[in-house]
């Protein structure tokens, strides 16, 4: 019987402890949004192209973020130009850490019509 009370104590006393939550920095949130955006406009991308990209966070209070600064989520824009762009591709995407190591997941993705190929 002592057994019995003691399991449930031990799953409790986990269930009560913080979860670890995953975040990402800067750089891994614009390699996950680029990838996907490279994957729908590679054939434009071979003539040249130049890429802006900025990622904006928020944090607790009005910090200021570095390029080691991690987060849960990301907002991040992107502008593609290059030779075989028509106009500019202009692309918004909010990206988030997983649970898995390593694993970046793209959330929302918003691209100009200039994106596809």
């Amino acid at each position: 019987m002592r057994s019995l009370l003691v399991v449930p104590a031990a799953s409790l006393a986990l269930a009560g402890a913080p979860a670890h939550t995953p975040a990402i920095t800067s750089s891994e949130a614009v390699k996950a949004m680029t990838t996907q955006i490279h994957r729908q406009t590679a054939a434009r991308l071979r003539g040249g192209y130049h890429a802006e990209t900025l990622c904006s966070g928020q944090g607790p209070g009005q910090q200021a973020f570095s390029s080691t600064t991690k987060l849960e989520r990301w907002h991040c824009t992107l502008e593609l130009s290059g030779a075989r762009f028509p106009s500019p591709c202009k692309a918004q995407a909010d990206v988030s850490a997983t649970a898995q190591p390593l694993h970046v997941r793209v959330r929302w993705l918003s691209m100009s019509r200039y994106c596809r190929d």
